[in-house]
């Protein structure tokens, strides 16, 4: 734990929340609720466009984890949505904060470049270092494919102290729509 300033509770290190996910059992996390189940479902919609549909999803999954989303089709297509539920967390009402995480989406072509490559599949939660997003972002994330084998991210981007097991079934969902299961 650590004391941001003399007047401040105790707040966990990045050590501590990596420890906190490690033991948290993600992939037995919980159901999504019905309602959040049905707004991820119908936000494909009848959309036949590949890239709108998609975009229609990373903005239900932004209002639903009320964290940033990303979503990568390739390094050069990026869409990202929900910055206004970073921006609006306590820790960010500081110029400094809000400077550091804009230039990070500012950039994220550039830190994608890499990262897509070392995404594992599945779904994995990223701290620190161990993402090029800033240290001051979590990152849960999940690759897709579209039906021509074209490899794609989808990230939940939101401060260490983010609901993981929330974000976690939330990506959970995202892929199951996205591959076809309903």
């Amino acid at each position: 734990l650590i004391q941001p300033h003399t007047s401040a509770g105790r707040v966990p290190t990045e050590k501590g929340y990596r420890f906190f996910v490690q033991n948290l059992e993600l992939q037995k996390a919980t159901k999504l609720p019905n309602k959040e189940n049905d707004v991820l479902g119908m936000s494909l919609g009848k959309d036949n466009d590949y890239i709108q549909s998609r975009k229609n999803l990373a903005k239900s999954l932004a209002e639903l984890s009320q964290e940033a989303v990303l979503l990568a089709f390739n390094i050069n297509s990026v869409y990202y949505t929900g910055l206004s539920n970073l921006f609006s967390k306590p820790e960010l009402k500081q110029l400094d904060g809000v400077v550091d995480i804009s230039q990070v989406f500012d950039h994220c072509e550039d830190c994608l470049e890499g990262f897509l490559d070392e995404v594992a599949s599945g779904i994995n939660v990223y701290f620190g270092d161990d993402h090029p997003f800033g240290r001051m972002l979590s990152v849960v994330s999940a690759p897709f494919e579209n039906n021509k084998k074209e490899r794609g991210l989808i990230m939940i981007m939101g401060l260490q102290r983010m609901d993981y097991q929330h974000n976690y079934a939330l990506l959970k969902r995202v892929k199951e729509i996205i591959s076809g299961v309903r």
